[in-house]
C-alpha cells in the first residue's frame, strides 16, 4: 500500500516552542538503600528554548540515587517501563547523575511530551517527569508543491514493494499522496492524506518526518539545486531491514500532460526483478520519443549476470499525470520535461523502478565537478543480498571523483569508499568512463547540469553484481554517509 513506501520514504524536520519544563521528584522507598528509587529527577527539552527547527532536541536529565543512578528511559508515551525493557539508556553509575541527550521526535506536528525514569543498579525504577514542547512544521524551500515519485523497495521480511505516485505538499504540514503500487504480488491504488514535519540538516540535506494514517517515518532527503528532483536515504527510510530507490520530480499542478509532452531523446535507467522468471536485472538506454505515441529504445541490460543489447520501439499514451508505455511501465515527466520517475507498478509479478533524462548538449567534464547527493540500489550473487547506498560525490574539474557512501545490506550497515575518473562527452553520457563494457548511455549528466545517473551493472568482473545510483547536485552538501 502507499504507506508502506512513501512513509517509509519520506524524512521531516520540525520547529517547537517550549511549552513547559521537566521536573519533580520519583517515589522514595523507606525500606533501606538497595530498595530506593532515584529521586529528584529532573529533564528539560533544548535548554528551555521556546523554539527548535529540528525533530532531534537535547535532554538535559538528572537525578539522585544512593545506590548510583545506572540508566534512563525515554518516550513519548507515558507508559511506565518495566526494568528488564530494552529501550534503556545505560550511563555511567553516579550517586548524583546529570547528563544530556538526544531525542528525536517520531509523530505529527502538535504538543509533544517527553517522559523520562530512571534505574539504579538495583532495578529500582524512579516515577515519571517530563517535559512538554510544541512542535510546528518548518518548511523547505521549494518543497510546497507536487512531486511525482517511484519507489522500488525490498525488505526480507515484508518482501518487494514498487509505487508510482503523485505528492502534493500543501506548504502547511498536510498533503495527500495519489499513486499505483505493487505490495509483494498485489496490486492497488488509492489516495491518502498524510501529515508532514521537514527541517534543514547542516549537511545540506533535509530530514522528513510523515505520519500518514498513524504510519510514521523520518529518514534524510536532498533537493537538487535547480530545485526540481529530490533524491531520498534508501539505507532509512524503509525500515531497520529493508533498503530501496526513491527519487522525486517537481511537477507542474496546471498542466494537461500531451502526446507531444514526451518527446526527444532520453537516457534511463531501471532495476527490476521479475518473479515468474526468477531474474534480477538493471537496465540503460538511450530512447528516442516521437512527441506522437512512439519510443524507439536501444538499451543493454545485465539479467542475472549475462549481458544483452537489444532495441525495440514503444507505443505510449497520456493518462492523467501518467505517460504510460506498451511495455508496462509508465512514468510521471516532471514540468519542464527534464527528468521523470518510472515504475512498473501495475503487473503483480513484475517489481521495477527507473529513471528518464532528456539528453542535452554543450557538456563536459567540467561540467562534473562539484558535490553530489548520491542514492544507489542494486543485489549482489543474483538477488542473494540487496544493497541501498547513501552519501556524497565529490569531483574535480578534470572528473576525478570520490564516493563517500553508507550501505545498507538486509539490515546491516557499513561505510564504503571509492573513486572514479569520468570524462562527459558533449550530449552528457559519460558510460564508457565507467568500465571497458559498459555502453556510453550507462552514465550521463543532464537537467541543466543538476543531475547525474550511472548503472555500474556491466563490468564483466562482476556481472552477478546489478546496482544503479542517481544523483543531484547539491552545493551546499557535506559528508551525507554518516550514520
Amino acid at each position: 500500500m502507499l504507506k508502506k513506501i512513501f512513509y517509509r520514504s519520506i524524512p521531516l524536520l520540525l520547529a517547537v516552542s517550549v511549552a513547559g519544563c521537566g521536573g519533580g521528584g520519583g517515589a522514595e522507598s523507606s525500606n533501606g538503600s538497595d530498595d530506593v528509587n532515584p529521586f529528584n529527577a529532573s529533564v528539560t527539552i533544548n535548554d528551555g528554548d521556546d523554539a527548535t527547527s529540528s525533530i532531534a532536541v537535547t535532554l538535559t536529565l538528572s537525578a539522585v540515587d544512593s545506590a548510583g543512578v545506572a540508566g534512563f528511559y525515554a518516550s513519548e508515551s507515558s507508559a511506565a517501563p518495566a526494568a528488564s525493557d530494552s529501550g534503556w539508556t545505560t550511563v555511567a553509575t553516579s550517586a548524583s547523575y546529570s547528563g544530556t541527550a538526544s531525542f528525536t521526535f517520531s509523530t505529527a506536528p502538535g504538543t509533544k511530551t517527553v517522559y523520562i525514569w530512571f534505574q539504579d543498579g538495583a532495578g529500582n525504577v524512579s516515577d515519571a517527569v517530563s517535559d512538554t514542547i510544541t512542535l510546528s512544521s518548518s518548511e523547505v524551500s521549494g518543497l510546497a508543491g507536487t512531486w511525482g515519485y517511484q519507489t522500488i523497495r525490498y525488505d526480507p521480511v515484508d518482501g518487494w514493494y514498487v509505487e508510482l505516485a503523485k505528492a502534493a505538499f500543501n506548504g502547511d504540514g498536510t498533503g495527500s499522496i495519489t499513486g499505483h503500487w505493487n505490495d509483494n504480488g498485489t496490486l492497488g491504488s488509492g489516495v491518502k492524506a498524510f501529515t508532514y514535519l521537514t527541517g534543514a540538516n547542516s549537511d545540506g540535506s533535509f530530514t522528513m518526518n510523515i505520519n500518514v494514517e498513524g504510519s510514521v517515518n523520518s529518514a534524510k532527503w536532498v533537493m537538487s539545486d535547480g530545485g526540481n528532483m529530490i533524491v531520498a536515504d534508501g539505507t532509512e527510510m524503509f525500515g531497520p531491514t529493508a533498503q530501496g530507490l526513491m527519487s522525486l520530480v517537481k511537477l507542474d499542478g496546471a498542466a494537461v500532460l500531451t502526446s507531444a509532452d514526451f518527446s526527444g531523446q532520453y537516457y534511463t535507467f531501471g532495476y527490476g526483478y521479475k518473479a515468474a522468471e526468477g531474474s534480477y536485472r538493471a537496465t540503460s538506454t538511450s530512447s528516442t520519443a516521437d512527441g506522437a505515441g512512439t519510443l524507439d529504445v536501444h538499451g543493454t541490460r545485465n539479467n542475472n549476470g549475462a549481458i544483452d543489447s537489444s532495441s525495440a520501439m514503444v507505443t505510449y499514451e497520456v493518462q492523467g499525470e501518467k505517460i504510460n508505455l506498451s511495455s508496462g511501465t509508465a512514468l510521471i515527466l516532471s514540468g519542464d520535461n527534464n527528468i521523470a520517475v518510472a515504475a512498473d507498478a501495475f503487473n503483480y509479478s513484475d517489481y521495477e523502478g527507473g529513471f528518464f533524462m532528456k539528453r542535452g548538449s554543450g557538456y563536459s567534464t567540467l561540467s562534473i565537478e562539484g558535490t553530489w547527493a548520491i542514492a544507489g540500489f542494486g543485489d549482489d550473487d543474483n538477488g542473494t543480498s540487496f544493497i541501498a547506498a547513501f552519501g556524497t560525490m565529490t569531483c574535480t574539474a578534470a572528473g576525478a571523483c570520490t564516493l563517500s557512501l553508507k550501505n545498507q545490506a538486509d539490515g546491516a550497515a557499513s561505510s564504503a569508499s571509492s573513486s572514479m575518473n569520468i570524462a562527459v562527452d558533449a550530449d552528457g553520457s559519460f558510460g564508457a568512463s565507467i568500465s571497458a563494457d559498459s555502453p556510453v548511455y550507462a552514465g550521463a549528466i543532464g537537467n541543466g547540469g543538476n543531475t547525474i545517473m550511472f548503472n555500474v551493472s556491466f563490468d564483466g568482473a562482476s556481472l552477478n553484481h546489478r546496482e544503479v545510483f542517481l544523483g543531484v547536485r547539491c552545493t551546499q552538501c557535506a559528508d551525507l554517509s554518516a550514520f
